[in-house]
């Protein structure tokens, strides 16, 4: 039994050490924001922002503070990291719902990357347009006999399309910040195409029919 004692005591101690050192284990853990989170030198939002982390990485968690985690990864490059983020960004497990929200947040970068060249495309064919409404009203400008009325319609045209432009440039913006939804999609580009085409028909329909009477006198 004396002999008996001093194995089953080393035993134990190693049983103690082994579920110390697996209690204490580093964990995985994944960003679950669909945009970066900043990753800071200390357990606090006063502290300094060392770089960002991506969203989906797997980090592994050092210890944990409070609402704060110390963690590790590597990054894009290669190289490993260190710091502090807020433990409400991390899961134990990544989640599909993320995966298929990055997916669908990539593809929708892409479709409105297209959207913002069509609609580049359509604002460069309405100044075309207007450059060429302008030489017209030139030309029309010291003989018609409805000049105010003509410049009437030609500043209704030119503040129509400052006004397609200035959406243009607001999609555009809400395009970097990955905000713009379907609704405002539809409503620019459905209602640019057919008012600016309404209106350059109507000023086009009307200066074919005074044409058409002033070469009648």
């Amino acid at each position: 039994m004396r002999r008996g004692t001093p194995v089953f005591g080393t035993v134990m101690v190693l049983i103690m050490v082994g579920l110390f050192q697996a209690s204490h284990a580093a964990k995985t853990a994944y960003v679950t924001e669909t945009h970066e989170i900043a990753l800071r030198t200390g357990p606090s939002t006063q502290n300094r922002v060392l770089g960002m982390v991506p969203p989906g990485t797997g980090v592994e968690v050092i210890k944990t503070r409070n609402e704060w985690s110390q963690v590790r990864f590597t990054g894009p490059s290669g190289e490993s990291k260190e710091g502090w983020v807020q433990n409400r960004f991390l899961s134990d497990s990544p989640t599909k719902e993320l995966e298929t929200e990055i997916l669908a947040l990539k593809e929708k970068i892409a479709g409105l990357e297209q959207e913002k060249e069509l609609l580049s495309q359509k604002e460069r064919e309405g100044k075309d347009k207007l450059a060429r409404l302008v030489t017209d009203y030139e030309v029309l400008k010291s003989g018609s006999a409805n000049f105010l009325k003509l410049k009437s319609e030609y500043d209704s045209l030119k503040t129509a399309l400052n006004s397609a432009q200035d959406n243009i440039q607001k999609l555009i913006q809400e395009n970097k910040n990955l905000k713009l939804s379907e609704r405002i999609k539809w409503f620019v580009a459905g209602a640019l195409v057919l008012f600016v085409g309404f209106v350059f028909g109507m000023a086009a329909g009307r200066y074919q029919r005074k044409r058409r009477a002033t070469q009648y006198r």
